[in-house]
């Protein structure tokens, strides 16, 4: 996009009637390699399940929707200073955590233990991690086999 970002890292959207997604970030201010130069990028996280309203949406009318919400929020002045969207449906973004979560994982790291796999990331953990919470654990990973 054109324009300038706010100067934050994430806002949490946690009302509907703002628009559809829960958070918004702003990763060029993490880096400014994340986007060519001059063109900050803004990034919105929207959850749904299948067979939701989201789920049924076209790509470009979820598009639509979070350029029109960015707009009403004031974090862009316009659609016009949009210069390239993308979006990308991921199946399995979010542990749930049900009545039976720790006893089914006790069940998968068991089993991958006894195959000698080690598991580190907030995938392979079944953990909803923060990036410090990913790092730490990598590092405590790295320690673990190297204590052997």
């Amino acid at each position: 996009m054109r324009g300038k970002l706010p100067d934050i890292s994430w806002m949490y959207v946690p009302d509907k009637d703002l628009g559809l997604f829960n958070r918004i970030s702003f990763p060029s201010n993490y880096s400014p390699d994340v986007a060519p130069a001059g063109y900050p990028a803004i990034l919105a996280e929207i959850t749904y399940h299948e067979g939701d309203d989201v789920s049924e949406m076209s790509d470009r009318k979820i598009i639509d929707h979070v350029i029109k919400a960015l707009k009403n929020m004031n974090i862009i002045k316009n659609g016009e200073d949009i210069v390239y969207t993308a979006l990308e449906r991921q199946r399995f973004a979010y542990v749930i955590y049900d009545l039976d979560y720790k006893k089914n994982i006790a069940i998968v790291k068991d089993f991958c233990e006894k195959l000698g796999i080690g598991l580190v990331g907030r995938f392979s953990e079944f953990e909803y991690l923060n990036m410090d919470g990913c790092i730490r654990n990598a590092m405590n990973f790295v320690r673990k086999i190297n204590e052997g």
